[in-house]
């Protein structure tokens, strides 16, 4: 099943996993003009919860997970009074005239990074959903040293129904969390592989190419489902993308307090193409729509067992 988008994606491995108190971070490469959409699930949902997805610092998308729901939501774009508005990756703009940019722009710090913030929370009564601000980023000086950043657009907005959203207040005002957070922080791969980040893929002795190409050959005969098929699991657009390596299985990831490591699991995905204390409510307006009618496939890696929280993904799609 498709969500969203007319091409399937593929599990996307996550590099230089780290897990720092209640907060996992990865670093993934990004392609500029790649749409992409934020999903995740509670294995264990005995309590609502609020998730609100941050890009580059800004605050974009909210969904409701509320007890005993055990599907995934999915944020593929900003939900504003005009509609849905897609993230998608691209290419900053960089200038050296300081009066167009602001090479000490604090809101450069968040610049290239996908975080998920996850809440216990109560749920109060339905309230008018409001949505988001969205803005494209301007101009970027060069001294901010972003040579090679991407940040996250906003595409044309699309017509969607109109969202439910419920006010909501922190299920203990001692402890109102957020209580779990992922952050991916994204890069081109070429920036990845400049920092050491992402290793320089090896260069091959040709009888060695001459035997992977004979393996590939074998693959492409017997497989219906490669060489580009609507239901195929290697459809690639590989204009502008260097191969990555070969996914690995998925690694334990250790916080150092092995009594905290239950029930989460981190994955991300690309495509192929291209609270303060509450004292009353309502104190929050939390979308309440799970996966905008979107369906859900499963993914699987990164590995990472935390608390109650199941899955966090990042899924990047192609039109």
């Amino acid at each position: 099943s498709s969500p969203g988008f007319p091409v399937k994606g593929r599990p996307f491995q996550c590099t230089t996993k780290i897990w720092t108190g209640n907060t996992a971070t990865c670093w993934i490469p990004s392609v500029a003009g790649t749409q992409f959409s934020v999903h995740w699930r509670c294995v264990n949902p005995q309590d609502a919860s609020s998730g609100h997805v941050f890009i580059d610092g800004n605050d974009v998308a909210s969904a409701i997970i509320r007890p005993g729901a055990y599907n995934p939501v999915l944020r593929s774009g900003a939900k504003t009074k005009d509609g849905l508005r897609p993230f998608t990756f691209a290419k900053l703009n960089l200038t050296d005239n300081e009066r167009l940019a602001n090479p000490r722009d604090p809101t450069l710090m968040d610049i290239g990074s996908i975080e998920l913030r996850l809440t216990y929370v109560r749920l109060g009564p339905p309230v008018k959903f409001e949505g988001y601000e969205t803005k494209n980023r301007g101009l970027v000086h060069e001294r901010a040293k972003k040579m090679g950043a991407h940040y996250t657009a906003y595409g044309k907005a699309t017509e969607l129904p109109k969202s439910r959203a419920v006010s909501t207040a922190p299920l203990d005002p001692g402890n109102p969390g957020p209580h779990v957070r992922f952050i991916f922080r994204y890069r081109s791969l070429e920036v990845l592989q400049a920092q050491g980040i992402v290793p320089l893929p090896q260069k091959k002795r040709p009888a060695e190419e001459e035997e992977e190409a004979a393996t590939q050959g074998t693959l492409v005969s017997s497989d219906p489902d490669d060489g580009g098929e609507p239901g195929g699991s290697n459809v690639h657009d590989r204009e502008g993308v260097p191969n990555l390596p070969r996914k690995k299985r998925p690694r334990r990831l250790s916080s150092g307090s092995p009594e905290n490591d239950e029930n989460m699991v981190v994955s991300t995905a690309a495509s192929d193409d291209g609270m303060t204390a509450a004292r009353k409510m309502p104190l929050f307006m939390e979308d309440d729509e799970d996966n905008e009618g979107q369906s859900i496939p499963a993914l699987n890696s990164c590995q990472q067992k935390r608390g109650s929280w199941a899955e966090s993904r990042c899924r990047f799609e192609g039109c």
